[in-house]
């Protein structure tokens, strides 16, 4: 999530600098990094949950 969040802040300083709107893009920037950040970790604990559901012997099963 940190990386994102650098990412997009250092975007938009960079795109600040060059346009001259301190500091619009800085805060753009890092707004999306950090959406992205928080995107990233979703996947990653819905990865995780699907890996632990399929790991588990008879779950989901039941005798009739």
């Amino acid at each position: 999530m940190g990386i994102a969040v650098a990412i997009g802040a250092g975007v938009g300083y960079l795109g600040d600098n060059h346009f001259g709107t301190k500091p619009w893009l800085s805060l753009i920037g890092l707004l999306i990094g950090v959406a992205a950040g928080f995107k990233g970790m979703i996947d990653a604990a819905k990865k995780a949950k699907r890996s632990l559901e399929s790991s588990k012997p008879g779950e989901g099963e039941h005798d009739a």
